[in-house]
This record gives structure tokens, sequence and C-alpha cells, in this order.
């Protein structure tokens, strides 16, 4: 005699099939932040670790619950089976802690409040961790958030030149966040809402203008304002001033976001300084390259892999752009030639003559004679012999990466 399975045995497969199908697969935010917390030690509501130190355990749901989170299914299944996230071994955090990082900065969307709480752990990240490939994963949620922001880093402002005075400035700013927030708590424990005053809104409206003005030139105190604007974002609500709150938070995400690529894309590991060079053209477009060619004085002598991407950035550019500088660096156009005439690897001049040809639509050649036979013309002809409309129509615009 044959038994009939357990309507028990038979429904918890196929509500689990349902499931996933409905959540379509994906793990969402919150699980992604659950385990970069978990595997970093963040408390970001409350501070941040000093150090990284990688456990020997992580904190996760199990593989059902991690496929539905976020689907609105995550909790009731959950419940339903009686299970919690549990500090579970993987083999390598460092990995695990490289996709939740991706995970966090794909999945916030254009969500302000998790777009913020991205930015703090990632600007952490990059600050503390000093492997390469994390400091890459970190760049590329960095360029996530900063498409989600609309962002343009060479458009955001800079830290100021008076670095002590700013910090001076924005130290008070955040007194003023921190006595608000502490306002609402007390307010909050007695059972009442707070009321705020002409006087304090006024105050508080001149904190978050100071806080949303530009980077900070010391990295805690950055990522601090980003989280204290969030705090003071949320806790204001649909005041009106917590619309001025959200510009202000939006704001200083996008600056301290692009100060860091910036950073990156000068003083860091050469595989980092590659990846960030790539991600400020992509973002800001071609002109980044000048930017980042006047950015380095000492050029001449930078890594060869740097040279290399200069050079294949440039060749790749389109023509209206070739002889555009960035403040008193090189257009472009004369850091080819430069490398063509100059520079001591063999291969590289090579590789920047056929990039110069390239850019200005020429026959392909790696005979340096026709550089030297064009750079003499250029320097003695009234007109100059760059026109974007006479740029091959058949030729590439823009390349891999350059958009």
């Amino acid at each position: 005699m044959k038994r009939r399975a357990s309507s028990r045995a038979v429904g918890l497969p196929v509500l689990l099939a349902f499931l996933l199908m409905a959540a379509g697969c994906s793990t969402g935010y919150g699980t992604h932040r659950m385990e970069f917390d978990s595997i970093t030690g963040f408390e970001g509501a409350v501070g941040e670790p000093e150090s990284m130190d990688f456990p020997d355990q992580v904190r996760r749901w199990p593989w059902p619950i991690r496929q539905i989170e976020g689907s609105g299914f995550d909790l009731l299944f959950a419940f339903l089976i009686g299970i919690q996230p549990t500090p579970r071994e993987v083999d390598d955090p460092g990995r695990r802690l490289r996709l939740a990082t991706l995970g966090m900065a794909e999945k916030a969307g254009d969500d302000l409040g998790r777009i913020a709480d991205a930015t703090h752990r990632l600007l952490w990240l990059a600050y503390y961790d000093p492997q390469p490939l994390d400091q890459m994963t970190t760049l590329s949620g960095i360029e996530s958030l900063m498409v989600s922001l609309g962002a343009d880093p060479l458009q955001s402002p800079q830290v100021s030149r008076d670095a002590p005075r700013q910090l001076e400035v924005e130290e008070r700013a955040l007194t003023v966040l921190a006595e608000y927030l502490g306002a609402v708590d007390r307010a909050r424990r007695d059972d009442q809402r707070l009321e705020l005053q002409p006087a304090d809104r006024e105050v508080l409206a001149t904190a978050l203008a100071v806080l949303a003005a530009r980077p900070s030139p010391h990295a805690p105190t950055g990522r601090r304002a980003v989280r204290m604007l969030l705090a003071t974002a949320r806790e204001l609500g649909s005041d009106d001033l917590g619309e001025v709150a959200r510009y202000a938070l939006a704001d200083r995400c996008a600056a301290e976001l692009g100060w860091m690529i910036r950073i990156l894309s000068v003083d860091s590991r050469i595989d980092v300084r590659m990846a960030a060079i790539h991600s400020l053209v992509r973002l800001s477009g071609p002109h980044a390259v000048a930017f980042t060619l006047a950015q380095d004085p000492r050029r001449r002598e930078a890594h060869l892999d740097i040279r290399r991407t200069w050079v294949r950035l440039c060749g790749g550019m389109p023509i209206e752009f070739a002889e555009r500088g960035w403040g008193d660096g090189p257009s472009p156009l004369e850091f080819l030639f430069d490398t063509i005439r100059d520079d001591e690897d063999e291969g590289l001049r090579l590789v920047a003559t056929d990039a110069m040809a390239r850019l200005l639509g020429r026959p392909v050649s790696l005979d340096p004679a026709w550089v030297e036979e064009f750079w003499r013309a250029r320097s003695f002809s009234e007109i100059r012999p760059l026109d974007a409309a006479a740029a091959p129509s058949g030729r590439r615009e823009s390349p891999e990466g350059v958009r």
C-alpha cells in the first residue's frame, strides 16, 4: 500500500518555488547591509570600527530567505518556518564583503536613505581597507552611487584651501544637528513632539547649508556629516526643513563620493588608480582625462601602466577634446606628442604614435616622422588643423569606457 505524502512535505517546496519566482531570486539591500556589518563590525547608527578584522563567521539568513529578501514574502516565510539570521562560517569573508559592498550600491536604487546609508559604509571601507581588490570593488560601488545621484565628480565642490577653518565651521554645524537630534530623542522619551521655534529653524537651516557645501578635509568628519544629515532628514520628515535636509544630504553624499574618486585617481596603488581614472572618465566624460593629467605634475615619471592608460584614453576620445587642457596641465594632444618625443619606453612611444593617428583621424602609422611634421605645421600655422567637423564620419567617437 502506497503512502500519501503529507501536505506539509509537499506544501513547503511548492511554497518556496512560488516565492523564489515571485522575488526573481534577488537578494535585497537589507541582506547585503547585514552581511557587510557582520563582516566589518560596522554599526552606522552609533559609530564605526577603527580597523578591519575579518571574522570567522558571518551573520546570514539561510539561502531560501536570502533569495526572497525584499520581496514582501521574506519575513512571512521566515516566521512560518521559524528561522532567524545566524552566524555562519564562510570560506572567504573578503569575497563576501566585496559581494555585499556591490550589492548595497546596486540595490540602493534611487532611495536617498539607502544611498546615504551605503555612502557612509563605502567611504569608511575605502578609507580603512588597504587591499587593492577591495578598494577597486568599493570604487565600483561608489561609481554606482554617483550614477544614482546623477552627480559628476568634476562638478562637485572641492575641499576648502583653508582646511582648519572649514573643519571649525563644520564642527559647529554638526553640533547644531546633534543638539536637534538630542532634543528630538528627549521629546520622544516624554511622548511629546518637538516643535521648532523660528529662530531654531533658522539655525538648523544654516547648519544644513554649511554641511551641503563641500566635502570635508577630514574623512571621518565627512562620514559623520553624512550619517547625521541622514538622521536629521529622517526626523524632519515632511517638514519644510525636511526637503532642505534631503537636498543637503544628496549634495553631501555626491561631494564626499566624488572627492574619494578624485583622491584614488591620484594617490593610490597602480591598479586602483587606473580604475579610478576610468571611473572619472565614465562619470564626467572625456575631459576628465585632461583633469587626471593636470593632477600629476610628475606624470612623466608615473608608472608605465598609468602612462599607457592615459595614452589609450587620449587616442580614443572625440577629437573636439584633443586640445582642451585642464588648468596648467597639458591637453591630450600635447601629452601624446610629449610621450612620442620623450618617453623612455619605446613600446609606449609606438602606442602613442598610433593613438595620435587615431585621434586625428589619420591613417595608422607607427613612423614618428609624420608626428614631427604635423607638430611643426601646427606650431607655425595660425589656423589649427583640428576641427571636429573635419573628422572622418567613420571614425570612432568614443573608446570603450569613455562616455
